[in-house]
């Protein structure tokens, strides 16, 4: 059962000029359940091993075992995987992830990546204006680093998952700026610090997991 946040003057009670902390933890603990899920789902056995078998398809055993007689392959058991941001257009987010068992792979393989926007593009990325300037050999040599790219991407059909951690993760973060500045400005505007309920009342504000965990605080 999910834990109400508590403080000395409870959630009823206006915020006060030391207020970061106690909106950080409110908040972490009202997305405590929607982040708990997403992880048990990366954790989930059927998960893993769809991540492992990816790995074992591109790293054939033996060939592994080819590399690490010359010291060139480890064992792992769980991996990195770097998330892309469509928004900022990087790998912003890292994850860890099991992989249900242990696993060789070559010695310079510490992170996966989720794919970009133009990982199947057949610009390569490229706006149009700039692949129509390349030369026959510029766009082999594009298509050749996409491809060499693509081996560092984890199996397709665990994309989704990842994507939901990524909105998961933007989503806690933008409740946080969203209240964080509307408690400075109705602080600027009446001259006190609002209230939990006087927040939740701006619903466009105010996220659903947010409002309906200190719905029920407030009615608690």
């Amino acid at each position: 059962m999910q834990q109400f946040v508590k403080q000395p003057q409870s959630l009823k009670h206006r915020f006060h000029k030391n207020w970061t902390q106690f909106l950080n933890a409110v908040i972490d603990e009202a997305w405590r359940p929607a982040s708990l899920e997403v992880r048990g789902q990366i954790g989930a056995p059927e998960f893993q091993k769809k991540m492992r078998i990816g790995l074992l398809a591109r790293y054939p055993m033996s060939d592994m075992m080819v590399l690490e007689r010359y010291g060139r392959a480890e064992r792992i058991d769980e991996i990195t995987v770097r998330i892309f941001d469509e928004q900022t257009n990087r790998w912003d987010s890292g994850f860890r992830v099991g992989l249900g068992g242990s696993i060789l792979v070559p010695d310079n393989v510490s992170h996966l990546y989720t794919r970009p926007t133009w990982w199947n593009d057949p610009m390569c990325g490229c706006t149009p204006e700039y692949w129509a300037k390349l030369t026959d050999l510029g766009k082999e040599q594009a298509r050749e680093r996409r491809d060499k790219e693509a081996l560092g991407y984890i199996p397709l059909e665990c994309e989704a998952l990842f994507k939901q951690v990524l909105d998961t993760v933007r989503s806690h973060q933008a409740d946080k700026d969203r209240i964080e500045t509307l408690i400075a400005e109705m602080r600027h505007t009446t001259g006190v610090y609002p209230t939990w309920q006087d927040i939740i009342d701006c619903s466009e504000t105010t996220g659903p997991v947010l409002a309906s965990y200190i719905g029920k605080a407030l009615a608690a």
